[in-house]
């Protein structure tokens, strides 16, 4: 239950895509068995151990290799994942560190095991303001939020590929059409010929308001997200450290003007309000 109501908007958007694919294969008990099946044979390889190993190649997220990478890493994590553990029940017992060798300060989790801290966050942030982001990420693992985007990551592909087909499958006839209305004087052919563009004008927007309110939703979701992942970091008892690492990367971004559409769109909300937040709690 907790996992449905931390990922509402992932799991609705999902059904969504689930309702399309049903719709698309037949709409029928027939339809709805293969969809399952697909779906489930999709979405049990991308949370495999195969999946997970995918996720971290399409992340670049390696090992760390040098003395320095694992003595310095993974001695920090290793601290700040045994006091999760003991804070935290049903936290994995498999979670690992990785690196990014991207030199901009951040770190990601990925897949249902996966930390990855970027070069440029080793060597930006102190010892104390890692331990604050690998808690932070520890979160999103802990709550599931991972695993959401997983899920909505497989039934967004098919969605896509479903839309693909639709739209190459109209494309042909619409080139047939025009062919044919270019080639005839029957008045009924051009008619109906022009009434075909208006409805592959009309089925390209709704594709595009589709594509829009899932974005909006996912968003809105993955915002919340990052207040769940800091608040949990604050009740492991990394609050402080955390705080002092969205400090430091705020005066590292600077100050970014964008749009109502792109802040309605961010995955992540403005570090300003993150800060606010744990200055309240701390």
């Amino acid at each position: 239950m907790k996992f449905l109501k931390n990922n509402f908007l992932y799991i609705l958007w999902f059904a969504f895509y689930f309702l399309i694919a049903w719709l698309f294969f037949g709409g029928d008990w027939k339809a709805f068995y293969q969809v399952t099946i697909i779906y489930s044979v999709s979405i049990g390889i991308a949370l495999s151990p195969f999946g997970e190993v995918l996720f971290r190649f399409i992340n670049g997220a390696r090992k760390p290799a040098t003395n320095k990478e694992k003595e310095y890493l993974e001695g920090i994590f290793k601290e700040v994942y045994k006091n999760a553990k003991g804070k935290s029940e049903n936290l994995s017992s498999n979670i690992k560190i990785y690196i990014s060798n991207s030199m901009y300060p951040n770190a990601f989790a990925c897949g249902r095991n996966t930390i990855a801290v970027t070069k440029g966050a080793i060597e930006f942030f102190t010892e104390d303001e890692l331990k604050g982001i690998m808690a932070h990420e520890i979160g999103h693992l802990k709550h599931g939020h991972t695993k959401a985007g997983i899920i909505t990551v497989v039934g967004n592909m098919l969605f896509s590929a479903i839309i693909a087909i639709v739209q190459l499958i109209l494309q042909v006839v619409d080139t047939i059409s025009t062919t044919c209305a270019d080639t005839s004087r029957n008045i009924v052919v051009i008619l109906l010929a022009g009434l075909f563009k208006i409805f592959i004008l009309v089925l390209n927007f709704y594709i595009i308001v589709i594509n829009i309110i899932g974005r909006l939703l996912l968003s809105a979701n993955s915002r919340k997200n990052e207040f769940q992942a800091d608040k949990f970091a604050l009740d492991i008892g990394y609050g402080e450290e955390l705080l002092s690492s969205l400090c430091l990367l705020e005066k590292y971004n600077g100050e970014n003007k964008l749009t109502m559409f792109q802040q309605m769109t961010m995955s992540h909300p403005h570090i300003e309000k993150r800060i606010a937040r744990l200055e309240e709690a701390l």
